[in-house]
């Protein structure tokens, strides 16, 4: 589509699932906690898929965190048909997507693979100027800009390109 204008968005699906466009410069358009009110999971997981993909635009460059593999028990279960319900649904409309792995995300926002929630606060504000008090959108935002590192080959340091390297190299596999 000529004059469309690329996005890019990051998605950290969960039952309070963390959603953030950017543009090319990285300024935020949509941040978002996507909920649902309903109680049975099927209905809960549907709806928070139908709200997510909402929200997408056929030209968006889109990054969805990864099943931590760490993952267990019945929370487990439902995030797992969470994680494939919405890939399954962007397939279908004709969209693609890439996928970062927790530990990645951590290392592209911390430089390391295995920091904490918390430690994403400070690096967010220094390489981006962002804050926002939601874990799950602060990580939704960093996975937002893998997408815009992976379209832009620009990067805030030398660990950022390993992800992305990797990023791509799994996304090939």
């Amino acid at each position: 589509m000529e004059g469309a204008m690329t996005h890019f968005v990051g998605i950290d699906p969960s039952t309070k699932t963390g959603f953030v466009r950017i543009g090319l410069d990285g300024t935020v358009l949509v941040e978002k906690l996507i909920t649902s009110e309903h109680t049975e999971d099927v209905k809960r997981l549907s709806d928070l898929v139908e709200q997510i993909v909402i929200e997408l635009n056929h030209d968006d460059v889109i990054c969805i965190e990864s099943l931590s593999i760490a993952s267990k028990g019945s929370f487990a279960n439902q995030m797992c048909g969470l994680q494939y319900m919405l890939r399954s649904k962007i397939l279908g409309m004709g969209m693609t997507y890439i996928n970062a792995a927790p530990t990645q995300l951590k290392k592209f926002v911390t430089g390391h693979h295995q920091a904490k929630k918390e430690a994403f606060i400070l690096p967010l504000f220094k390489n981006y100027g962002y804050e926002n008090s939601d874990d799950n959108i602060r990580d939704a935002y960093g996975l937002a800009q893998i997408a815009r590192s992976v379209r832009t080959g620009v990067f805030a340091n030398k660990k950022q390109e390993e992800v992305v390297r990797k990023v791509l190299q799994s996304a090939k596999a």
